[in-house]
């Protein structure tokens, strides 16, 4: 017997309405998996591509209607969908695979696209987010999920993507409710991290350079000292807590972690050419959702990833959006900027019973928001629905920041005290409560070593 893949039972009446609707779509499987079974909570279906080449009616420019499924199945669409979707999941949640809706022989037809689809997402997310680095994520299994457009039958397959020469093996489907059971963690992380960007390498993106360089402080976040609802528990006792001895269970529904950092030891590595030193300053809301028998450490391991997760959307994001306003990171006559990453907001899913969340900048609109959404992940959301505990710094708090860092103007002073191991050259900051993220970046100019 296969592994058991539950399905939220609303995924099922998403399922019958596109009998009426159409004749084929592709989709994102989002949910959870354990050791046993994966949990299906959303389908999300593939935005419709635009092309130039096809007209409204679907006809291209000699007007041959274009029906087949292998010329309307693209794969990278697909997987930048997927990027774009496991960047809004929380903690807990992850891409669990591909649904297909279409005639009974596409599985057979398109088996070796889909398999290819299923190890280049797998292959994406890795690269994006290195989780099974520090052995947060090691989840390798990929669900298919197909539904005969005809007959209505359904069938259910998985797949290790981890091993390019595994078979596709059958899977025991099941529709249920079960999301509602599911228990919600909450984690405030303030940061104050400190850490240097090597000087630019043609061919390395500047994301790829801001990511590199917050490695260590990943690794940092991965391996934290850990309290849920402020206590030290075994990994492997319950999130849901019995009362004494004879008394029916207590289940808690929301649990609060706490994670805590090792210091800070500023230690740049001086045998590389290094350019900017930078800070990033601010708090991190994380929200994560697990099933009802996950353990303390698939909590603590779900928040630790949403956190990673969230830090390198924002960066990412920032680091897009710079390039597309063609702002040069390295400009000579600037030796501290500050910018401010976008901030979180998080919005309901499955009837509220877990959050997906957006990432928004100061000058983005709240339509922007409810769009994005329903474009990945084809739900709805009113205005009021979404919340964040995340504020912007306003102009005071980040002059006042500005002000307490030590401005690095003395490149020679900055080389000899790092050389000393004396530490951050930022002197510690005591001041405003910075909400989002914040980033500093001071630039070492002259402190480049010959390699």
């Amino acid at each position: 017997m296969g592994r058991s893949v539950f399905i939220e039972e609303v995924i099922e009446e998403r399922i019958l309405k596109l009998f009426g609707e159409t004749k084929w779509a592709s989709g994102i499987l989002i949910g959870q998996s354990t050791p046993q079974r994966d949990y299906v909570i959303h389908l999300a279906l593939t935005p419709r591509q635009e092309s130039d080449d096809l007209s409204d009616d679907g006809l291209n420019k000699k007007g041959v209607k274009q029906t087949t499924v292998v010329n309307d199945f693209d794969e990278e669409w697909f997987v930048q969908h997927c990027r774009q979707v496991n960047c809004m999941l929380t903690g807990g949640l992850r891409i669990l695979g591909i649904f297909v809706f279409g005639p009974a022989d596409i599985r057979t037809k398109l088996q070796a696209k889909f398999r290819q689809t299923l190890y280049a997402v797998h292959k994406m997310i890795c690269g994006d987010f290195p989780l099974a680095k520090w052995k947060l994520d090691q989840s390798t299994g990929q669900v298919m999920l197909q539904v005969c457009s005809a007959t209505k039958k359904t069938t259910c397959y998985t797949i290790d993507v981890s091993d390019t020469k595994s078979n596709i093996q059958p899977a025991d489907l099941k529709y249920q409710n079960f999301v509602s059971k599911w228990i919600h963690l909450r984690c405030s992380l303030e940061l104050e991290l400190n850490f240097m960007l090597q000087k630019k390498v043609d061919g390395k993106t500047r994301f790829s350079n801001i990511k590199g360089g917050l490695m260590p402080v990943l690794s940092n976040i991965a391996n934290s000292l850990a309290t849920v609802d402020g206590a030290i528990l075994s990994d492997e006792q319950s999130l849901i807590m019995e009362k004494q001895k004879g008394k029916s269970s207590d289940k808690i529904s929301t649990r609060n972690v706490k994670l805590y950092l090792t210091e800070n030891k500023f230690e740049p590595d001086i045998q590389k050419c290094t350019s900017r030193q930078v800070l990033l300053v601010g708090t991190v809301e994380s929200q994560a959702f697990l099933h009802p028998k996950a353990t303390v450490k698939e909590a603590v391991d779900a928040v630790k990833c949403d956190v990673i997760r969230s830090l390198l959307t924002r960066c990412r994001l920032l680091c897009e959006d710079m390039d597309d306003n063609a702002q040069d990171e390295d400009v000579e006559n600037e030796t501290l900027t500050t910018w401010e990453l976008p901030k979180r907001i998080f919005a309901p899913l499955c009837g509220g019973h877990v959050n997906i969340s957006d990432c928004v900048f100061k000058d983005e609109d709240t339509k922007d928001i409810l769009n994005r959404i329903l474009e990945l992940m084809g739900v709805s959301v009113l205005e009021e629905d979404l919340v964040s505990d995340e504020k912007f710094a306003d102009d005071v708090t980040c002059e006042q920041l500005v002000g307490d860092r030590v401005t690095l103007n003395n490149n020679e002073n900055v080389a000899n005290e790092i050389n000393s191991n004396s530490g951050s050259t930022f002197s510690p900051f005591f001041g405003a409560s910075v909400g989002a993220l914040t980033v500093l970046m001071a630039a070492l100019y002259k402190w480049y070593l010959d390699m």
